[in-house]
């Protein structure tokens, strides 16, 4: 059974980012951002995001997407991209006020609006450079780096160097669909990040960092 009450926020989040970035995006795109939105930046949109080729996956997104769609709120077109198609996502043109006000009774799109302009002025300056699932696959193995990190930290005290590594994590991942992602642009990648200084918001989940302790402790 769907949870409406969570719906709604995460609606009205979805709506701010798209109105943020210009009214279109990528589903690809905006599946990335609400991941940096709910990891990074502590959104706690409830979503489960796994790691897929194209960068962290939930299928709750394609879920509320189909919903607000259904609700009027956006459109969602397929579109040639090279040798396969893409989803674009976009906001319905002439929403009335009213309408605008449904889709945030919760609030949340004004109670987040700094933590959504951020990461949607992070996708206008970098989504011209690369595809923008780049960063939310570089963010969600930092994260899994992390957490691991603090596992055996907790354990054993050992701090682990795992930055040094990052470009072959990157293409561990990715595999043949790293594409064009030399060493040099997959490092890149990873300085936008800590320039925006993105990678030392990185905390791992609490639950992990407990169990870790528990596990030191027996």
């Amino acid at each position: 059974m769907m949870d409406l009450e969570r719906y709604q926020k995460r609606l009205g989040v979805i709506l701010a980012l798209l109105e943020e970035v210009g009214g279109t995006m990528a589903r690809t795109n905006l599946m990335e951002c609400l991941y940096i939105l709910q990891s990074l930046k502590r959104v706690p949109l409830g979503y489960r995001f796994r790691l897929h080729v194209y960068g962290p996956y939930d299928g709750d997104v394609i879920e509320d997407l189909f919903l607000a769609r259904v609700g009027g709120y956006i459109n969602m077109v397929s579109e040639k991209s090279g040798t396969g198609y893409r989803y674009i996502v976009s906001l319905r043109e002439n929403i009335e006020q009213e309408e605008q006000d449904e889709s945030d009774k919760e609030g949340w799109a004004h109670k987040y609006k700094k933590e959504i302009s951020e990461v949607a002025d992070f996708f206008k300056n970098h989504n011209a450079y690369t595809s923008f699932e780049k960063y939310g696959t570089l963010l969600f193995i930092m994260r899994a780096l992390k957490e691991a990190h603090a596992v055996t930290e907790n354990s054993n005290g050992h701090n682990s160097r795992y930055e040094e590594n990052i470009v072959e994590y990157f293409k561990n991942v990715k595999g043949r669909f790293a594409g064009d992602d030399t060493d040099k642009r997959i490092e890149e990648y990873y300085q936008h990040l800590l320039e925006a200084g993105w990678l030392k918001e990185i905390q791992p989940r609490p639950n992990v960092v407990e169990c870790a302790r528990q596990d030191a402790q027996a």
